[in-house]
């Protein structure tokens, strides 16, 4: 039997506001549930634009179009992710899986590799807070931002109680897997779309290339961006996911480490 996992990382206020409605209308038609990472504190998109060894990929795919003159000139200074907490309580009520991304994104990928296990730990805590205050509960998923993660980073995951992460990209089969201190890693295996565009991939390349992934893996675990796929490529996402679910079940991240621990 085949799965396939959709994580839907919410990394900005836009993308939470227009693509929320899509992606979620989409998969109540097809009769999926998706696991989403909510970031949950301060959106500073804008800063990430200079980040010299992103600048290149924000460029192929218009940041402009992507995020809009208010989410590029409000984030400068930061926009609230609490004022929209609704919108992230109704995906849970819509039997979605939701838990932690992060409390600050660019504050993320810029510091973490590097940060010592205290500035790690507060980092994570203030996540939870915020995610907590948002949701009523404590979050039991953590997904770092980027991939950006470290040793640091799985000793806290497992010290706060999470009961798994998805903190790696992998290429091939999907294995969850245990690293030393930590927690169980459910890794991304599947290219974001996103970054195919970025390469100038034809949507019909896109959809042949994740064809053969959804065909070739016991476990396919697929991930998205709110601010992009859901609004500008609302027709390749669509078919994407028929694709996968032509070939596999759909699962949550928490039922895929639930079966795994059973199994362990």
């Amino acid at each position: 039997m085949r799965r396939f996992a959709l994580r839907v990382d919410i990394d900005t206020i836009r993308g939470l506001v227009k693509g929320a409605p899509v992606v979620t209308e989409m998969l109540d038609e097809l009769g999926m549930k998706a696991t989403f990472f909510a970031t949950v504190g301060v959106d500073r998109t804008a800063r990430a634009f200079f980040h010299s060894s992103r600048l290149k990929r924000h460029m192929r795919i218009s940041p402009l179009k992507k995020y809009g003159v208010w989410e590029i000139v409000g984030s400068l200074f930061g926009l609230d992710f609490s004022k929209h907490r609704q919108t992230i309580v109704d995906l849970e009520k819509k039997g979605h899986e939701v838990q932690l991304h992060c409390f600050d994104h660019v504050e993320w990928v810029r510091e973490i590799e590097h940060a010592d296990l205290q500035r790690t730990e507060h980092m994570i805590r203030r996540g939870i807070e915020a995610f907590e205050s948002m949701l009523g509960r404590r979050p039991t998923a953590f997904a770092a931002p980027a991939f950006k993660t470290s040793q640091r980073v799985s000793e806290m995951e497992k010290k706060l109680g999470f009961l798994y992460a998805s903190d790696y990209q992998v290429e091939g089969e999907c294995k969850p897997f245990t690293p030393q201190g930590g927690v169980v890693q459910i890794p991304v295996n599947l290219p974001l779309i996103e970054d195919l565009v970025a390469k100038g991939w034809s949507d019909a390349k896109i959809l042949s290339s994740l064809s053969e992934g959804f065909a070739a893996n016991r476990i396919s675990v697929m991930y998205i961006h709110l601010c992009y796929e859901p609004v500008h490529k609302t027709e390749l996402l669509r078919k994407t996911l028929e694709l996968a679910l032509d070939k596999a079940d759909p699962v949550t991240f928490k039922e895929i480490w639930r079966d795994w621990s059973q199994s362990g």
